[in-house]
């Protein structure tokens, strides 16, 4: 399966976010921006090259149903809580997000509610307070199966797209999504930090440690004094 989305966004890392059957216009209002019109149009390339990556901005199409928020600078600021809650006041917004370490993240939310939240490293279902239909729509790609967590030739960040694109019905055009969009900037908002789970795998010569190996690892320093600062 190929993601139509994951050709729209810069593969190292990304935020992309989509609200349901708003206006343009409104979806503008909601994210604050509203009295920057008229709204130049760049496109990824030249919104980074005019703002660079500190000033967050986001560049806007609608398709079908959808009206598409591409951050150029892929930071996760239209992913955090308090602006997917807004943008899905009345209807329902559908996020995801890649950091540059290759966490994938996604999130549903609808009327006004933060319904669930997906964290790739966790290695567990979405949680949240309705999160059926984001579970529903990662299972069906092919997320919590052990052979395709583990495998090279399957990739987190661009599934999660799937799952979002077929579960959702998001569908939009490349040529014209990677073309001049109407641009804004976002009012100041706190960059959210990757996720970090402490019992992290981390990288050996000898390949990957599994999180509980990790853990004994850690203790079996305290224990002989060698972690100690």
């Amino acid at each position: 399966m190929r993601s139509v989305l994951f050709d729209c966004v810069p593969h190292d890392h990304y935020c992309v976010t989509c609200v349901r059957g708003l206006s343009e216009a409104e979806v503008l209002v909601r994210l604050g921006v509203a009295d920057q019109a008229p709204y130049p149009r760049y496109t990824a390339g030249e919104a980074l090259e005019r703002f660079g990556y500190d000033v967050q901005t986001v560049r806007v199409h609608r398709e079908g149903d959808w009206i598409f928020l591409v951050e150029p600078s892929g930071n996760g600021d239209t992913f955090q809580p308090q602006i997917l809650t807004r943008l899905s006041q009345g209807t329902e917004a559908v996020s995801a997000l890649k950091y540059l370490d290759g966490t994938a993240m996604a999130a549903h939310a609808g009327d006004g509610e933060l319904l669930a939240t997906y964290v790739d490293w966790t290695f567990t279902p979405a949680g949240g307070t309705d999160p059926s239909r984001l579970n529903r729509a990662l299972t069906d790609v092919g997320f919590f199966r052990e052979e395709n967590e583990d495998s090279g030739d399957w990739a987190a960040w661009e599934m999660v797209l799937v799952a979002l694109e077929h579960e959702f019905g998001l569908t939009v055009s490349p040529d014209v999504a990677n073309g001049p969009l109407p641009t804004v900037v976002l009012p100041h908002t706190k960059t959210p930090q990757p996720y970090r789970d402490p019992l992290r795998r981390r990288p050996t010569p000898e390949g990957w440690v599994p999180p509980a190996k990790a853990q004994s690892d850690r203790q079996t320093n305290r224990d002989d004094g060698s972690d100690a600062r």
